[in-house]
């Protein structure tokens, strides 16, 4: 499958995909955006709670995307504190 030349056509395609629908595309330009925005502005320091959102939910689509669940089956886990 030829690689998409243009991000919108990614998120139609994501769209398009039942495990993923609307949430998956509306996840994936959320995240791709606070991707960008830390890439190529100076955003300071963010905090661990940000990246550990972000990861949990790019952990989360990755998951859907790849192995076909639902997006809506999976639970992004509350992080355990006393682990920090």
């Amino acid at each position: 499958m030829p690689r998409p030349k243009r991000v919108a056509e990614i998120q139609r395609d994501l769209s398009a995909a039942i495990n993923l629908g609307a949430e998956g595309a509306q996840l994936f330009r959320r995240l791709r955006q606070q991707r960008n925005r830390v890439a190529h502005r100076d955003v300071g320091s963010l905090s661990r709670q940000d990246a550990v959102a972000f990861a949990q939910e790019a952990h989360r689509i990755g998951w859907a995307i790849g192995a076909g669940i639902k997006l809506s089956n999976l639970e992004v886990l509350p992080v355990d504190e006393s682990t920090v």
